[in-house]
């Protein structure tokens, strides 16, 4: 049998598989802010639905960037690959539940439908938080700190999912989310340049 030279490690095309996911969940966040554009005329908008669509992609492109850091690792074993794809899994999942099917979006009004969704947007948050904390833990590269945002984050997903009616507390927490994840990407930068 003949050997075929291959261009690619194993973790090359480890990772390639993943940014693949990773890829295809970032089209549902962009498809789904297509839609809104599309149907702009005959939906009524919600910024803080926008603003957790927008919180949403930035932490999806943070986690994809910090994620060449895994690549050695997941090339050596089997299942810390498998651990890495949950995370992407679970952001599709969220993708689904933050942008709703707008043509049978009931009264056509993202406000209405942000306040029953938010709980299951927040549970599924909250699993996201869980599966970075669970990547910290097996992977000894990542910062510190990171443990302690994502303990934050799941605190604050939680309190979101028990009150979601809470229209001051969600804004709130929501301003707190942001703040921690520009924190988190500025100490990251600076981790970043030091390697």
């Amino acid at each position: 049998m003949e050997e075929t030279n291959s261009f690619f490690s194993p973790a090359e095309y480890l990772t390639t598989f993943t940014t693949f996911i990773y890829g295809y969940v970032a089209t549902q966040f962009l498809g789904g802010w297509s839609s809104m554009i599309t149907h702009r005329k005959s939906i009524t908008f919600s910024k803080e639905h926008l603003v957790w669509t927008l919180f949403s992609f930035v932490l999806l492109i943070n986690i994809w960037w910090t994620s060449w850091r895994k690549i050695e690792v997941i090339a050596n074993d089997n299942l810390l690959f498998y651990s890495t794809l949950i995370t992407p899994f679970i952001f599709y999942f969220l993708s689904h539940l933050l942008f709703p099917d707008l043509d049978h979006l009931l009264g056509n009004d993202l406000k209405i439908f942000l306040t029953p969704a938010i709980r299951k947007m927040m549970i599924a948050l909250a699993f996201l938080l869980l599966s970075f904390l669970l990547s910290d833990l097996l992977f000894s590269k990542h910062p510190p700190q990171n443990i302690f945002f994502n303990l934050i984050g799941i605190a604050l997903a939680v309190v979101l999912a028990i009150f979601p009616e809470a229209l001051v507390l969600r804004r709130i927490i929501l301003t707190v989310a942001f703040g921690l994840l520009v924190t988190q990407l500025y100490l990251l930068s600076g981790l970043t340049h030091d390697l």
